[in-house]
């Protein structure tokens, strides 16, 4: 889509305006792509201009109805209603899996910060999310917090040490390293922001799909706890439209600080400037 910009052209002199139009649905792949752009970030530069079945006076609207209704569920809800909020289930992830408590455990064995970088604000990028778990003695997990958002890379930064801050020091900061030295200098960078606290880099293997598989499992067997807060309803969301969803972020984060504090076999502990740090596998 965005390279169809660059057919945009006339002649010298031409007063003709370039533009481009473009119609869809809701659903199917690239909705949440294109539900950042145009729904949810309303530039003047490309509006969006919502369409229903009451606007097309020459429809046969009684007989469209009836066929929408043999969709059933968030097909028709798409089709029918024009709703961009409704979707699609990715099938990895049920919310009901996922109980609601009041508070993080009072003894835990072990809590991690996870962080999944990100360093755009715009509508189409990816975003930064910082998973807060722990590990209660009997073996359950209980997600704490999150923190998400879309930072350019001296906000996310600045995000990441005023949740360090908060968290306090007895929690690990782990943070996914992406491949080449422009990721290990990112979190060596990181390490000396966050002096005082254990920082630990994370190399990725393999993909999101296969890293979220454990903690899918997890989840199924009722062993993951949410405290409740005001992040629940977007993380519940990503989860159950993952991996088909736009935005997998807080999904791994998930899958990479629960790996940690289960102490999956085949991580090494790499050291950053006199701390000790997640590297890949040995």
């Amino acid at each position: 889509y965005l390279y169809l910009f660059s057919r945009l052209r006339r002649g010298a002199g031409v007063e003709v305006p370039l533009r481009v139009r473009a119609a869809s649905n809701p659903g199917d792949h690239g909705h949440e792509w294109v539900r950042a752009r145009f729904v949810e970030e309303r530039c003047p530069d490309r509006p969006f201009v919502p369409s229903r079945i009451d606007d097309n006076p020459h429809l046969d609207r009684i007989a469209y109805r009836q066929a929408l209704a043999k969709l059933g569920g968030v097909a028709r809800r798409q089709l029918e209603e024009g709703d961009w909020e409704v979707r699609d289930e990715g099938g990895m992830f049920d919310r009901a899996w996922f109980a609601l408590v009041d508070s993080a455990p009072a003894i835990v064995t072990s809590r991690v910060r996870e962080w999944d970088l990100a360093a755009s604000c715009s509508a189409t990028a990816k975003r930064t999310a910082g998973v807060k778990l722990s590990r209660a003695p009997d073996g359950s997990f209980c997600v704490e917090h999150v923190v998400v958002g879309k930072w350019s890379p001296g906000e996310r930064d600045a995000v990441i040490e005023a949740t360090a801050h908060a968290d306090g020091v007895g929690c690990r900061i782990a943070v996914e390293q992406e491949p080449g030295s422009g990721g290990i200098a990112q979190i060596d960078a990181l390490a000396r922001r966050l002096v005082g606290f254990r920082v630990e880099r994370v190399k990725a293997t393999g993909d999101k799909v296969l890293r979220a598989g454990p903690t899918a499992s997890q989840a199924e067997a009722r062993n993951i706890r949410l405290v409740r807060g005001a992040w629940n309803q977007e993380f519940l969301d990503e989860l159950e439209a993952f991996p088909t969803g736009y935005y997998m972020d807080q999904v791994d984060a998930l899958s990479h600080g629960l790996s940690l504090l289960a102490a999956v076999s085949g991580v090494r502990v790499r050291v950053i400037g006199g701390r000790r740090g997640i590297g890949g596998a040995a």
